[in-house]
């Protein structure tokens, strides 16, 4: 089995997210984990296991997360 790549090897930033920080952005951007699993094509349980850490995070489903971060990210900054 392969080992999941959790920083980047060149700048050292954090490719997988946290649970804390799955919940942490959720919470923040006023979602529920239903909300953000619709908006990340998974199923509200996944959302859930994901934040308590009983699962580990897909490639994919990190890379539809960083999307959904960055947009959310943006409207939380417009908000300060």
């Amino acid at each position: 089995m392969m080992n999941q790549l959790e920083t980047c090897p060149h700048c050292g930033m954090r490719l997988v997210p946290s649970p804390a920080e799955i919940r942490e952005l959720r919470t923040a951007a006023g979602l529920s984990q239903d909300e953000l699993a619709e908006r990340l094509g998974v199923r509200g349980t996944y959302i859930s296991y994901l934040e308590k850490g009983r699962r580990n995070p897909s490639g994919d489903f990190v890379l539809r997360y960083r999307k959904i971060e960055r947009a959310l990210q943006t409207k939380l900054d417009r908000r300060s």
